[in-house]
C-alpha cells in the first residue's frame, strides 16, 4: 500500500523469500529494528525491481516483523528526513537508479470505474480506485495543462481506498453564481484551504458551509430534496427523481485560485449522480463535523488530475483524460501511445 506517512519501502516475509533471489542482496547481516518506521524489525537490503519497463536494483526492507494489523507491504511517499537514518528512502532509491529525476508523483482514477460504485464502497479495503504515476511533469505542461503525454510517467500501481493519501492547497476564494443575475456571486464561502483526498468518494464541507447550499441550491426543492444521515456523522441531500427537479438549474460551484491562474469549477454533473435502485439523485456534497473546511474527494479529482513535486513544494495541474481501457489494463499495460 501507499503510505505518505513513511518514507521507507519494505516487503513482508509473507510475499518474499530471498533464499530464492540470485540478486537478493543484505546490507544489514543482523536483524535489525526500526524505530522510525511502521516496520518492526527486519533486514535493509537491495533488489533487482522491475518498475515499469526497467529493472534497477532498489534498498527496501525485507521485514520479518511488523507493527501493521494488515500487512501487505508499504511503499513510503514520504520525503526524506533527517529522522530515518537507518534506511535507505523510497524516493531517494528510485533517484539514485535514476529512475525519477524529482520526488513527482501523480494520482489518476481508474475511468471505468463508476462515481457511484466508490461513493458506496469509500469505507471499503481492497478496491482500486486508481493509478499512482512517479515521474517528472510532462514537458509540455506549461503550454499546454490539457494536454500531456503520459510515456513520461512510470506507473507502479494501483491505489486502493484509504490508504492515507491527502494534500493540502489553498484557494482564494470558493463561491457559486446565478446563472439568471447577471452572473453574480450568490454565495461566498470565503475560505481558502482544502484538502485534495483521492480515497474519499464525496466532497465533504462543514455545517455552515453546508447549511448555505443547501439554503441556495435547494430552497426551491423543498418537497422533493430531504437531508439523510450517513452513519453518526455526516449527512448528505437525497432527491426524487420527476419532472419537477430541474438539475440544470443549479448554480456551479468554483475554486478560484489566482497562482494557478484558474477557476476550477463543479457543475450539477460533477455534483449529483443518479441512484438507478432507488430512483433518487444523490447530491455528493456532505456535512462533516471533523472537518474544518473542505475535502475535495472523488467527483473533484476525476475532473481535474494534480502533479505534486515534493522537491519545489510545488503542485501541478491538468484537466483529466478520459480513456476506454479498463481497470486490468491501466494497472499492468504499460503501453500509452493511443493517449
Amino acid at each position: 500500500q501507499l503510505n505518505v506517512n513513511s518514507q521507507t519501502f519494505y516487503v513482508p516475509k509473507e510475499f518474499f523469500n530471498p533464499n530464492k533471489s540470485s540478486s537478493y542482496i543484505s546490507i544489514s547481516q543482523n536483524e535489525a529494528s526500526y524505530p522510525y518506521s511502521d516496520v518492526s524489525r527486519g533486514f535493509n537490503a537491495k533488489e533487482v525491481i522491475k518498475i515499469g519497463d526497467l529493472k534497477k536494483e532498489i534498498n527496501f526492507i525485507y521485514e520479518t516483523s511488523t507493527k501493521a494489523e494488515n500487512n501487505i507491504g508499504n511503499i513510503g511517499l514520504l520525503i526524506p528526513s533527517i529522522f530515518q537514518t537507518d534506511v535507505f528512502p523510497f524516493f531517494t532509491s528510485l533517484k539514485k537508479a535514476n529512475i525519477i529525476n524529482s520526488y513527482t508523483f501523480t494520482f489518476k482514477y481508474f475511468s471505468s470505474l463508476s462515481l457511484i460504485d466508490t461513493i458506496y464502497n469509500y469505507q471499503k479495503q481492497n478496491k482500486p480506485i486508481g493509478a499512482f504515476i512517479i515521474g517528472d511533469e510532462p514537458h509540455n505542461y506549461e503550454s499546454n495543462k490539457n494536454v500531456y503525454n503520459e510515456n513520461e510517467y512510470i506507473k507502479i500501481g494501483a491505489i486502493y481506498q484509504f490508504d492515507g493519501l491527502y494534500w493540502d492547497i489553498n484557494f482564494n476564494s470558493i463561491y457559486t453564481i446565478s446563472k439568471n443575475d447577471n452572473n453574480s456571486i450568490i454565495g461566498d464561502f470565503g475560505v481558502k484551504w482544502a484538502e485534495l483526498n483521492p480515497n474519499i468518494g464525496f466532497i465533504f464541507c462543514t455545517s455552515i458551509y453546508f447549511n448555505t447550499i443547501k439554503k441556495i441550491f435547494f430552497s426551491n426543492f423543498k418537497e422533493i430534496c430531504k437531508e439523510k444521515e450517513l452513519g453518526r456523522y455526516h449527512t448528505y441531500i437525497e432527491c426524487d427523481k420527476n419532472e419537477n427537479f430541474m438539475l440544470d438549474s443549479f448554480p456551479t460551484l468554483y475554486f478560484e485560485h489566482k497562482e494557478f491562474e484558474t477557476i476550477f469549477n463543479l457543475t450539477f454533473e460533477d455534483t449529483f449522480i443518479l441512484d438507478e435502485s432507488s430512483n433518487k439523485y444523490i447530491f455528493i456534497i456532505l456535512k462533516s463535523r471533523f472537518f474544518s473546511n473542505w475535502v475535495l474527494g472523488s467527483p473533484f479529482l476525476r475532473k481535474y488530475q494534480f502533479t505534486f513535486n515534493t522537491d519545489s513544494k510545488t503542485i501541478g495541474y491538468y484537466k483529466s483524460m478520459n480513456n476506454n481501457k479498463n481497470d486490468k489494463d491501466e494497472i499492468i499495460n504499460d503501453d500509452t501511445s493511443d493517449k
